[in-house]
């Protein structure tokens, strides 16, 4: 295991750690080392610890580049798609290579770097005892080969239990740790009093299942959440000056704030600082995208995130609060992927409104599956199976809680659409619209169901995220009065624009 995880067990650990040298094609290597691959799939690999993974690109390329291992998966293999998807590879791809294994290992790609200038074949020949990897090859500390790949920072930390990592970024003051359990109660005053001033419906209760969900492997609370972070600021000397919140989407875009800066220390340079501590935190974590938002009528906080490289990917109207609007800010930290073109294969057939109970739970996870891989990004069984089961119909329960309703559409046992609605504090539903029939009177019954659900919950607003080159959908929702508020960049599909659409009801 990772030496990160020996100190998840409370073991003291400072030694120098073996590194892992894979043989790897070179479309392999090119995608590891531009971000565009997460996991590296391989049969079987070494249990024995290794701190750093060196790529030799097979075909006499040389050692090209490294990356860090995050999480090292072993499993079944049908689990293992589960849980990497095509983070790793297309799954005819992930198919083909497993073929004849009843398990496989996927390795998290962490902070990957290309050399400037491969360590060439024959550099690495002249080393006594070098043998080409077929596949992988375990390169211990002290070795001529270790000292050839210029290991560096191999030492494995010191790490105690119960104690968060700090991360500093280039030269700045600020340092993220995670949220000590004695700071809990500050943390609450704090987001409760300064969020509460600008949105409505705030209670301790938002701060609260924010520290729930920190360091859990999935938030509860979430819907395509994929952990919170909950993490104390401190500058040079070591004080405490304030929180921030990121959530990790399963996207790969990670959500910043809310982000509180005590006011003793405000006017002072930090909120910069602090934003560019925030993500080069994001950016060890292989995020492809980091985002915020903020009321429009927040000025200060608008001119520094326009300076630190965001820019406004939408304005939407009394989101949160009935007294301002809100600010979408974006910022790509890897540059997105050439989008595929986009022709989904939409039935043109009629259907009603049918009970989730009237469906086999199967057909619905299958088509759930599929139509959400087409509007927004892959999921995997599991996924499926919980956003699924999650739905209820208690508009009582705590927003944190994520109560959501499900409308659907059918033809006899076959299902043809459904609508997912997400309350939200201060006043507005989200609704997520999956869709196999290009049937618009049909498709038009889950809009209006929709609609109606949200006025009689009280909400004032109601909204949809949808790819903006769905032309059906979008087309429809013009027809019935929801108008362009913003446009996301890369928020679930990299290359990918989704529209948010929005109509008051009241």
């Amino acid at each position: 295991m990772p030496v990160e995880q020996l100190g998840m067990l409370g073991i003291e650990t400072r030694v120098a750690l073996p590194v892992l040298l894979l043989s790897i094609r070179r479309e392999h290597a090119d995608k590891i080392l531009s971000g565009q691959k997460l996991f590296e799939l391989r049969k079987a690999l070494p249990r024995e610890p290794f701190t750093r993974v060196y790529l030799y690109e097979s075909g006499g390329g040389g050692v090209v580049g490294y990356f860090e291992p995050g999480r090292i998966l072993r499993k079944p293999v049908d689990e293992l798609w589960l849980s990497v998807g095509d983070a790793a590879t297309s799954h005819d791809r992930f198919q083909q290579y497993y073929s004849n294994a009843k398990s496989g290992v996927a390795v998290e790609v962490v902070n990957p770097v290309r050399f400037n200038a491969p360590i060439s074949l024959d550099r690495l020949h002249k080393i006594e005892g070098f043998v080409i990897p077929q596949s992988f090859m375990l390169v211990r500390p002290g070795s001529k080969l270790y000292r050839a790949l210029g290991v560096k920072g191999s030492v494995g930390p010191s790490t105690t239990l119960g104690k968060g990592p700090s991360i500093v970024a280039g030269s700045s003051p600020i340092r993220l740790r995670r949220i000590e359990q004695h700071e809990h109660p500050a943390y609450v005053q704090w987001v409760t009093a300064e969020i509460g001033k600008r949105y409505e419906e705030i209670t301790p209760d938002f701060a609260r299942h924010a520290l729930a969900a920190d360091g859990t492997a999935q938030d509860p609370f979430g819907f395509l959440t994929r952990k919170k972070q909950v993490l104390a600021i401190e500058d040079g000397d070591a004080q405490l000056v304030g929180f921030t919140t990121l959530t990790f989407k399963i996207t790969g875009c990670v959500k910043s704030g809310p982000t509180i800066l005590f006011p003793e220390f405000r006017g002072r340079g930090l909120g910069a600082k602090i934003r560019d501590a925030i993500e080069g935190y994001c950016r060890t974590k292989r995020a492809k995208k980091i985002y915020c938002t903020c009321p429009d009528n927040d000025m200060i906080v608008v001119k520094y995130l326009l300076r630190a490289g965001f820019r406004v990917e939408g304005h939407l109207r009394f989101q949160y609060s009935s007294k301002n609007g809100e600010f979408v800010f974006g910022k790509m930290l890897m540059v997105p992927a050439k989008p595929k073109s986009f022709s989904p294969e939409r039935l043109v057939e009629c259907g009603s409104f049918v009970s989730g109970d009237s469906l086999s739970s199967v057909s619905i996870r299958a088509f759930f599956r599929r139509w959400f891989g087409v509007g927004f990004c892959s999921v995997s069984e599991a996924f499926a199976e919980g956003a699924i089961s999650g739905i209820d119909g208690a508009v009582g329960r705590a927003y944190e809680t994520r109560p959501r309703l499900a409308y659907w559409l059918g033809r006899g046992k076959r299902c043809l659409g459904t609508v997912f609605l997400v309350p939200k504090r201060g006043g507005s539903v989200k609704g997520i619209l999956l869709t196999g029939t290009s049937h618009q009177s049909s498709v038009s019954l889950l809009i209006r169901a929709a609609e109606r659900w949200a006025r009689s919950a009280g909400k004032r607003k109601m909204y949809f995220i949808h790819r903006n080159d769905d032309v059906f959908v979008v087309m429809l929702l013009g027809r019935h009065g929801y108008r362009v508020e913003g446009t996301l960049d890369s928020a679930y599909k990299s290359g990918i624009y989704h529209g948010v659409y929005g109509k008051m009801l009241t």
